[in-house]
């Protein structure tokens, strides 16, 4: 709640200190979520350190548990770790990937959470392909309840909410 409601340092530093004490006990899906959650934190901040860590750790985590949801998790951890080092080539290829393995699966939050990255990495190169992408996460996320992140996707201050649907939230 904390990285979404002041997108504090303490958020972060939270999140990652949760992940040697569920490696630890064996607990790498529960690991692998987390990770995504501070890969993703740490790219928005423009953390290059914490997010390559967190994104190497959630590839371990992958190939520990070799299910496809992992796989895409770590992915589009990649994706973040490749954008915020000023790669963002590498970030359109590793959240392409992310989104390939995502939409099949169901899992919409994480496939938006995917096309947001990816429509980040686009930004600079390709604007009509980064524009798309971030509508559609969007959609997604407010298809999902998840306002904040809807409107982040949109490149919306913090506080001036979106509203795709016309519904309250």
């Amino acid at each position: 709640m904390a990285w979404r409601e002041t997108d504090a340092p303490e958020a972060l530093s939270s999140m990652a200190s949760a992940v040697p004490r569920l490696v630890d006990t064996g607990a790498w899906w529960q690991a692998a979520f987390v990770l995504a959650d501070v890969a993703e934190a740490a790219g928005e901040r423009g953390d290059a350190d914490t997010a390559a860590e967190a994104a190497a750790r959630l590839d371990t985590c992958a190939r520990m548990l070799d299910v496809d949801l992992y796989r895409a998790l770590a992915a589009t951890a990649a994706a973040w770790a490749h954008l915020v080092a000023g790669r963002p080539g590498d970030a359109a290829a590793a959240a392409q990937r992310a989104v390939d393995g995502l939409r099949p699966l169901g899992y919409r939050a994480f496939l938006a959470r995917a096309l947001d990255v990816l429509g980040r990495a686009h930004s600079g190169v390709d604007p009509k392909r980064a524009a798309e992408s971030r509508t559609e996460a969007a959609r997604i996320f407010d298809e999902c309840g998840a306002g904040w992140r809807r409107d982040r996707a949109l490149g919306l201050p913090a506080g001036v909410e979106g509203n795709l649907t016309g519904r309250d939230r």
